[in-house]
């Protein structure tokens, strides 16, 4: 399973499903399909699966085990599922189950001193409370983030260089949702930066797409568009979709601006933009009916 996690991180797209399917297999032929040791490597492949929005493979390797993750004191295997679950159901207009769902992490973090899972889950609560404009209970969480750095027993490994991240991540995306767009360009320009020097792809995938949209919202399009190739560039040789899609809506217009750039171009990725165009199109339609 830490093969396959590497491997994915960087992107590594198809050598991490195989090792985390040869990873399944052993653990269920040894210890049995319910158990612990299969949902490690189950969930971290149900992040791949999402990712590539195959949604409902997503949910049947990590719905069923979201019990059980805790168990293994894996932090990216409970932080793959309950992103994958509340993502999913996101997705599906359930916004309410999604809110549990990171509160319910939360609260796992804090319980059990897993300082990554409480910050990540209070990120994703305030990026969802923006979303839906709660301004109140979104400077909450950004405040108790801050804190979460100072408080309880100190991370150990490389979790300590993480926490920085995820208050900056958070400011970044605060200032944005706020109109502070050049405040976001300024902290996520680095974080982005940052990710792609560590080969930290996903990551790099992430806040890039969320760069690109702060330069769009700032009148510079050129550099939205730009930025937004280069994240294009990784993303599409490894088939990741959900992690652009989920920065916003704005990524539609920027889809379609990178595809009006390249288009007297021999486009390298025209399949990949094809399926975002067509994925923003249906998450549109989806909410035009909601």
């Amino acid at each position: 399973a830490l093969l396959g996690l590497g491997e994915f991180t960087q992107l590594q797209t198809a050598s991490a499903k195989r090792h985390l399917l040869e990873g399944m297999q052993l653990a269920e032929t040894h210890v049995g399909i319910r158990s612990i040791p299969v949902a490690v490597p189950a969930c971290l492949l149900a992040l791949i699966r999402y990712e590539q929005l195959r949604l409902d493979e997503a949910l049947l390797l990590s719905e069923g085990r979201l019990d059980i993750v805790p168990f293994t004191g894996f932090l990216d295997a409970m932080l793959s599922a309950f992103h994958v679950n509340a993502h999913i159901a996101l997705r599906r207009g359930q916004s309410e189950r999604a809110h549990a769902l990171f509160e319910r992490a939360e609260m796992l973090g804090v319980a059990h001193g897993w300082k990554r899972l409480e910050v990540s889950a209070l990120l994703e609560r305030m990026r969802l409370y923006l979303s839906q404009g709660r301004q109140a209970e979104a400077l909450a969480c950004l405040k108790r983030i801050g804190q979460a750095q100072g408080t309880g027993a100190a991370p150990t490994g490389w979790a300590t260089d993480e926490m920085p991240r995820y208050e900056k991540l958070a400011k970044a995306h605060y200032a944005l949702a706020n109109g502070r767009f050049h405040e976001a360009i300024s902290l996520f320009e680095p974080l982005y930066r940052e990710a792609l020097e560590l080969g930290e792809c996903l990551s790099a995938v992430r806040d890039g797409t969320a760069l690109a949209i702060a330069h769009m919202l700032a009148n510079d399009l050129d550099v939205a568009v730009t930025v937004f190739g280069e994240v294009v560039s990784i993303a599409a040789p490894a088939g990741i979709m959900a992690s652009l899609l989920d920065q916003g809506p704005e990524v539609a217009t920027l889809v379609a601006r990178l595809r009006e750039r390249r288009q007297g171009a021999t486009e390298p990725h025209a399949t990949f933009l094809g399926a975002q165009d067509a994925a923003t199109r249906h998450a549109e339609d989806r909410e035009g009916c909601s």
